[in-house]
């Protein structure tokens, strides 16, 4: 058999500062974030449609409105992180 030789690995990218990998893990995280809270949004509609007793429908909207609060806190994300920067002087 021959022994096969792996490609030469390409330049990562120009990621070599702290504050750019972290820059782009926040942004990763945000829109998982984002993604998370449109499921849970969704699967909140869903258990609001199948609700039969009052008790269901307070959940479903609990779970609904803890959804909106993860979207607008994903949203303003960035804006936090800039006033807690300036707060602290950091940035």
């Amino acid at each position: 058999m021959r022994s096969q030789q792996l490609p030469a690995p390409q330049d990562p990218g120009q990621a070599a500062d702290l504050p750019v990998v972290i820059n782009n893990a926040t942004d990763w995280l945000r829109q998982i974030a984002l993604v998370v809270a449109t499921c849970a949004l969704t699967l909140a509609g869903l258990f609001y449609l199948v609700a039969r007793d009052p008790q269901s429908v307070d959940r479903a909207k609990g779970f609904a409105s803890a959804a909106v609060l993860g979207y607008a806190l994903a949203l303003l994300a960035p804006q936090i992180l800039a006033i807690v920067q300036s707060i602290l002087g950091v940035g």
